[in-house]
């Protein structure tokens, strides 16, 4: 061991002291350093602005449902197998608020409110997820993995959301 130090000294560590001690590489190697704190605490803000468990109850409220017309087409002629099962599940005051979001040009908050009440019965409820609903329906990985492990509580409710 006392051999290989030496060598290392004799012939490894001259060229490496002038290589540090170069202005251009010092000044690059102080940048290094100096930004190192700030890489840390710009990582931490991340994981607190993102943290990485889902903190919402697995309910939707009203303003998810970003493009309410479309919902209403979707729910009032029903295209695939999961808006029928959808349309076929909303209450009788929901299909009476639908048929007259149908007919006005403006969005009904009325009926915005009583669909996602009734999509949180949904959610609350057992999976719908079955293979013969979701054919022509691409699913996030997310979902997949949620499909496999979700038997009950709120991987089900997540499940169900998305």
């Amino acid at each position: 061991m006392k051999r290989l130090t030496e060598l290392l000294n004799r012939h490894l560590v001259p060229p490496l002291t002038v290589l540090s001690e170069n202005p251009y590489l010092s000044a690059i190697r102080a940048g290094m350093v100096s930004i190192v704190p700030l890489t840390i605490i710009g990582g931490l803000f991340m994981v607190a602005c993102f943290f990485p468990v889902a903190w919402s109850s697995g309910r939707l409220a009203p303003d998810e449902i970003k493009t309410p017309r479309t919902l209403a087409v979707q729910l009032a002629q029903p295209t695939n197998e999961i808006s029928k099962f959808l349309s076929a599940k909303i209450s009788p005051a929901s299909r009476t608020a639908l048929e007259r979001q149908m007919a006005s040009s403006d969005v009904d908050t009325a009926w915005v409110n009583s669909v996602v009440t009734d999509f949180n019965q949904l959610i609350s409820g057992r999976s719908f997820y079955e293979p013969g609903r979701f054919t022509n329906v691409p699913l996030r990985e997310v979902t997949q993995q949620l499909m496999d492990r979700a038997s009950g509580g709120m991987d089900l409710a997540r499940l169900n959301r998305l």
